[in-house]
């Protein structure tokens, strides 16, 4: 194999040398048409897109898109003093809005008649329950002969709980000020709320919709003198994509300068730069264009891999370049390449194939975080490595020609390597920092601590504001189920409220469907009865002692209100009221919606809502659960269940690589020491910091496995060649490893300043794992080589 290895880089330098132009002509071929096939990558921030294809979640989402859609919608708002001009801007708009074809309706006006007539036999029995209680906890606080038997201490509240008394003070008031237009109760704000026809996942269609209402809503804006906004879960959508662009070009431009200094620093030229980064670019650039056609759609964790193996596959051009000034102080450029290439160039392949085949072991996981991260990756160490041998010779030899390779000194003058006692300190310090990581790392399940942080996006958080006085703020489910007819409706239902009884730690709360508004005669006999326990607790001359304005106004309204002797049937219900019930594509489904009783975007009740789902057994020809939060809680599920064995995967990948190379069990165990300082120091110091592992950063992991190897690598095998002279090896590798990594830090360094909290961890695991591996390659490594040294000489 070595010698294979020689004669072909033998080959690569002789016509690299003779036929420099040519060599550079057909790497020119080659890389043109990738560059151009680089448009085809696109970036897909749906949390489906991490999930693999047979997946429950993603298979029952492709299968029910098309009925439900993706609940997605935008919300136009106008606001002015003027409400005769707020009229007519609404009016323009929904006009010309109801134009474009991607919208499935726009809503502007509420259905009044419909409203007025049943009212609050169109709340949830539950909701009935609960003004009911409501009502007795007044009578309690005006009446000192009535005890309060509901106000008990040791209830706890659950989030579902805070959720229903919102949304039920919200109808509520839409009852006692009902209004013919979608506004707010002082009548400044207006709204138009405008679904789209079909789920809408690419992020370029949602724009081109978005820029269509935008411009219809400028021109209302001007032309009536009103101020107007939008905002929708689209417009989120495109907020969290706008920010994640962002944080990729910011990153992107933090990363390079500060790559491009330190290269500056260093090499002290301008053309040792330009000959280090373009083959790395070529590439990375091979690599990328196979993106489209192997991958698909870059991720969430996906998106920033071109700054991070720009990091990751610099240190390869470093070593080689480095090494090639160096050997350049006493021979020809041609010597000087064979002499680099036959020591240097086989620790660049070794760590390059390490680092790539540890990462392809990535490609295992059911999670495509885990997965594209580890083909994207591998292909591109491939590709760069590629690119080390076939590209990297020919600029060298072109710019030693016009005298643009200067000479590297021989060594550092002095260098730092630890004494016997420090060495032992930081040994047992690194054992105790992974003890305490054993104890003390925890695993954020919070979702909310792993977006972006909308606080950027300029008066997102105006619009909200101005979005609940018109609208509901939770218009979102968790979970979607669909049946065939009314009768399945039912017998879901009363399976979904069985399980929440049978089981008292179950998740499954609030649970919607067209039920609500067209109930079955049992059902609405039971309303009818609460109606009238309503009536009768509110015609007490308790009543009559409050003072409370807005509770005068809704007991007055309920009493001045007789309910329907028979419910609406599902024909006579707006279109706006049961747009979210029936399936968008005509097939005559109906949507049943459910959440949890707690708070969804701990990841734990996600996961367990979710489980508590796919426990029911559900008889009938019901599909599902659907929804964003299923979603959620079968990634959170992948990660944490494959996290750890990939981890391990790719640990016993790099040993067994490095054991293979060496041949040697001592060997290998000195190679070795640096990457499992670094990764104990690592998770010690993670820890006693408070910072928590993410299912983004966990991708982070399996990388560093890969990536810090590669410092012992070439330190132990420089080692061995000078004899095992810790002190020449130090001096000599000091300066182009310490540079190495720190160029593969500033790969990740950009992402630390992202504005999304999953991104942003990534970085500063990286950075931090990096840095540590940077000490225990450099400092820790070195000072046990030393000690080896001394034994062998005594």
């Amino acid at each position: 194999m070595k010698k294979v290895y020689q004669k072909f880089i033998d080959f690569i330098i002789k016509w690299s040398v003779q036929k420099p132009w040519l060599m550079l002509g057909m790497i020119i071929l080659i890389t043109v048409p990738a560059a151009y096939l680089l448009k085809d990558i696109k970036v897909d921030t749906n949390l489906i897109k991490l999930l693999p294809k047979h997946a429950k979640a993603a298979v029952a989402t492709r299968e029910l898109e098309a009925m439900v859609g993706d609940g997605g919608h935008f919300i136009v708002l106008f606001e002015g003093n003027d409400r005769g001009k707020l009229v007519q801007a609404v009016e323009y708009t929904a006009a010309e809005m109801k134009k474009i074809d991607a919208l499935q309706n726009v809503y502007y006006k509420w259905p009044t008649e419909f409203l007025q007539k049943y009212r609050y036999s169109l709340l949830p029995t539950e909701y009935l329950d609960k003004m009911y209680e409501q009502l007795i906890q007044w009578e309690a606080k005006v009446n000192p002969f009535v005890d309060n038997m509901l106000d008990d201490e040791d209830e706890v509240e659950t989030h579902g709980d805070k959720e229903d008394k919102q949304d039920l003070q919200i109808l509520i008031q839409q009852y006692q000020h009902m209004s013919e237009y979608h506004e707010s109760a002082d009548g400044k704000i207006f709204g138009i709320l405008a679904p789209t026809s079909k789920g809408v996942t690419n992020i370029g269609s949602i724009k081109t919709i978005k820029e269509r209402i935008q411009k219809i809503t400028l021109a209302a804006s001007e032309k009536y003198g009103v101020w107007s906004g939008i905002t929708g879960n689209h417009q989120n959508k495109l907020n969290e994509y706008d920010i994640i662009m962002y944080d990729l070009n910011q990153s992107s431009i933090i990363a390079g300068i500060l790559i491009l200094l330190v290269l500056l620093i260093s090499y002290r030229a301008i053309s040792p730069i330009i000959v280090t980064i373009f083959p790395l670019l070529i590439g990375l650039v091979w690599a990328f264009a196979l993106v489209p056609h192997f991958v698909g759609p870059l991720n969430l964790i996906t998106a920033f891999l071109l700054l991070i193996l720009f990091g990751m596959g610099i240190d390869y051009a470093i070593h080689i370049v480095k090494r090639f000034q160096l050997e350049s102080n006493n021979v020809s450029v041609e010597q000087a390449l064979r002499e680099t290439y036959h020591s240097t160039g086989v620790a660049v392949g070794l760590s390059g194939l390490t680092t790539g085949l540890s990462l392809s072991i990535l490609a295992l996981s059911d999670f495509r975080g885990f997965s594209e991260f580890g083909i994207i990756s591998a292909m591109a160490i491939f590709t760069v490595l590629l690119a080390m041998y076939l590209a990297l010779p020919v600029f060298v030899v072109l710019f030693s020609r016009f005298k643009g390779m200067h000479k590297q000194p021989l060594v550092m003058k002095k260098v730092y390597i630890p004494k016997k006692l420090t060495t032992i300190t930081m040994g047992a310090l690194t054992l105790v920092a992974v003890v305490y990581a054993v104890f003390n790392m925890q695993f954020d399940y919070n979702l909310a601590n792993m977006n972006f942080d909308n606080q950027k996006v300029v008066n997102v958080q105006e619009l909200k504001q101005k979005q609940g006085k018109v609208y509901s703020n939770s218009m979102g489910v968790a979970a979607i189920l669909l049946a065939p007819n009314l009768e399945e409706v039912d017998n879901l239902k009363s399976q979904l409220y069985q399980a929440k009884e049978k089981d008292s730690t179950s998740l499954i709360g609030r649970i919607r469907s067209i039920r609500d508004y067209s109930p079955s005669e049992a059902d609405y006999e039971e309303k009818l009865f609460l109606i009238q326990d309503i009536k009768e607790q509110v015609s007490g001359q308790w009543t009559e002692r409050i003072e409370d304005e807005s509770q005068k106004e809704m007991i007055a309204d309920f009493l001045s209100w007789d309910p329907p002797t028979e419910p609406p049937t599902v024909d006579e219900i707006p279109d706006i009221l049961k747009a979210n019930y029936v399936s968008r594509n005509g097939t005559g489904h109906y949507l049943v919606t459910v959440n949890p009783s707690e708070e969804r975007k701990d990841g734990r009740n996600a996961m367990a809502f979710t489980d508590d789902l796919y426990n029911v057994k559900m008889a009938g020809d019901i599909k599902g659960p659907i929804g964003e939060t299923i979603v959620f809680a079968e990634v959170l599920s992948l990660v944490i269940s494959e996290g750890w064995w990939i981890a391990i995967a790719t640990l016993s990948g790099v040993i067994l690589l490095v054991f293979l190379n060496n041949r040697s069990f001592k060997k290998t165990v000195v190679v070795l020491i640096p990457l499992m300082a670094g990764m104990m120091l690592t998770f010690g110091l993670f820890s006693l910091f408070g910072f928590k592992l993410t299912f983004f950063n966990m991708v982070v992991i399996p990388a560093l496995l890969g990536m810090g190897v590669d410092g012992g690598i070439h330190y132990v095998q420089r080692w061995f060649e000078t004899g095992k002279h810790t002190d020449n090896t130090q001096k000599e590798l000091f300066e182009p490893l310490s540079l190495a990594i720190i160029t593969t830090m500033l790969g990740y360094s950009g992402m630390m300043f992202a504005n999304h909290s999953g991104i942003s961890s990534i970085g500063n695991f990286a950075v931090i794992g990096l840095g540590l591996i940077w000490f225990a390659t450099l400092i820790f490594l070195p000072g046990v080589l030393k000690m080896f040294e001394r034994k062998n000489k005594n």
